[in-house]
């Protein structure tokens, strides 16, 4: 317990939450008392959220892949788990940060983002995060920052596009409305958003697909799932054994979540293959 509160008072995820939740309350009050009538209006919460979450996911992109790809040097079983890569540590305390005082009180105050399976996905990774710190292992020491960049930064790529998809998918219903009847008057407006909204959807897919369909089940299972179980064991650490168990969970979910994509596109072929054959017909 004492762990997890020196890692809530943390200079760097004090500052990461607070600069988060600070922008978030500001957008909610420009959506909800300033802006003119709109959905943002009728959902400035989910709006707020995801117009912060584009730029978030994006830093947290880059950092990630600039450590992973281009900084992060090849070790063994036991330096990867022990090593201290900075850049590891510190993206971990922004990660910490806005989801302990931002997104997952957030996600629990608004309507529109209170998805269980988000909620313990995201608990999770305040987790992962917390033991990369060091404040949740026994030791007090930070494990397994060599994949910080990685679990914590490279495999967000796909959360770019759909910070913006999310906005007009159908359970928002304000939102998915406001694009529709601007589809129907043929504007201007809706025709950007809309472009912009299909080719996010792609990159969406693609992005996913990549990182955490077929990199992430990759990494997990030729070494991070094999380091951390020899690391607990090594150690008798619980919190390494939690490890090993999100990162078994995690690999299944997102197996999960990329074969509802993979069959949303075998669909989407099939109705245009079905649409060519009417018209041919």
């Amino acid at each position: 317990m004492n762990g997890f509160l020196a890692a809530t008072t943390d200079p760097l995820v004090v500052q990461s939450g607070m600069i988060c939740l600070t922008i978030h309350l500001l957008l909610f009050g420009v959506f909800a008392h300033y802006a003119p009538q709109g959905p943002w209006k009728k959902m400035p919460s989910h709006t707020a959220h995801q117009v912060l979450a584009l730029p978030l996911m994006t830093y947290i992109t880059y950092q990630g892949c600039l450590t992973w790809f281009l900084h992060n040097e090849t070790a063994e079983s036991e330096g990867r788990i022990h090593v201290l890569v900075p850049d590891g540590i510190q993206l971990a305390k922004v990660v910490f940060g806005f989801l302990l005082y931002w997104d997952i009180p957030v996600g629990l105050a608004t309507p529109a983002l209170r998805d269980p399976l988000m909620l313990v996905h995201h608990i999770g990774m305040l987790f992962v995060a917390g033991v990369v710190m060091g404040n949740l292992c026994l030791s007090q020491a930070p494990r397994g920052s060599y994949y910080a960049p990685f679990f914590l930064g490279v495999i967000e790529a796909s959360s770019i596009p759909l910070s913006y998809v999310d906005i007009f998918h159908p359970k928002h219903k304000h939102w998915f409305d406001f694009l529709q009847e601007e589809l129907k008057k043929k504007s201007t407006i809706g025709t950007i958003l809309n472009s912009i909204n299909e080719v996010a959807r792609i990159l969406f897919a693609i992005l996913f697909l990549l990182f955490r369909f077929v990199y992430f089940p990759y990494v997990a299972i030729s070494t991070c799932l094999l380091d951390f179980f020899q690391a607990a064991k090594a150690e008798s650490d619980p919190a390494l054994y939690g490890i090993f168990v999100a990162c078994f969970l995690f690999t299944g979910l997102q197996m999960h979540w990329g074969l509802l994509i993979i069959r949303q596109i075998v669909k989407m072929l099939k109705g245009d293959e079905n649409d060519k054959k009417d018209k041919e017909s």
